[in-house]
């Protein structure tokens, strides 16, 4: 085919024939232009199709993956520490069931959220594939949020346990003779009294320092699982515009 073009247009020259010559040279132009245009508008579209896979994989991944893994691990973070909170019941209750009770309101709980898509997503700028502004804001408003949640509210927990709880539930609690004859280990140590422990100021103190604590922990996974909610529901309606 080239050849074809070249003998035609040696034979234009040769034949002194400018004026068609001149038509010839813009047509072949026209050709390659028409050519370059097709082919930009094929990579245009190759590259479109390629855009909106990626952003529906990384949608898929939010709302099956690492959303709904979020609100499963809240829900159960919630509902474990809203029966811990129930201790005080315990305290006039059988002294070993106490002691168990109280190794579990001392541990420190947290939320690990599940950001694998979302970072991914970040580091390799492929966010901006999501062509929704509004939900777009809306993922990394949620992320932003877990991140002030980890840096405030549980770091607030967690040297409010170890700095006040912790060291009067160990003296006064875990270290008694009744703690230790859970695992046939008998020290001389002093026995658990409930009845003192009521009326023991500092150590009542710091279990309401610490039922507290937890209850802010509670009431700020209740707002992430809001949130979300609220985020996999319009992550999901997106996904069904595609």
């Amino acid at each position: 085919m080239i050849k074809f073009f070249k003998k035609i247009r040696q034979q234009l020259v040769s034949e002194n024939k400018f004026s068609k010559y001149l038509i010839y040279a813009l047509g072949e132009v026209l050709l390659v232009m028409i050519g370059i245009f097709l082919a930009f508008q094929l990579n245009t579209t190759v590259e479109h199709r390629k855009n909106n896979l990626e952003e529906k994989r990384i949608l898929y991944n939010l709302l099956e993956y690492d959303l709904k893994s979020d609100i499963e691990q809240l829900n159960e973070l919630i509902d474990s520490v809203e029966t811990t909170t129930q201790i005080m019941t315990a305290l006039s209750g059988d002294k070993i069931e106490f002691i168990t009770e109280m190794e579990s309101f001392i541990k420190d709980y947290h939320f690990q959220a599940n950001d694998g898509t979302f970072n991914e997503a970040l580091s390799t700028g492929t966010m901006k594939l999501i062509k929704s502004d509004t939900l777009r804001g809306l993922i990394f408003k949620y992320y932003k949020e877990i991140e002030n949640n980890k840096f405030i509210i549980e770091q607030s927990a967690f040297v409010n346990n170890h700095q006040i709880t912790r060291p009067e539930m160990y003296a006064k609690v875990i270290a008694t003779s009744e703690s230790f004859e859970r695992y046939n280990i008998s020290l001389p140590l002093p026995e658990l009294d409930l009845e003192t422990l009521i009326k023991d100021q500092e150590f009542m103190g710091s279990m309401f320092s610490r039922m507290a604590s937890l209850q802010s922990q509670i009431g700020s996974w209740k707002q992430l699982k809001h949130k979300a909610e609220i985020l996999r529901k319009e992550v999901k309606k997106k996904l069904d515009s595609h």
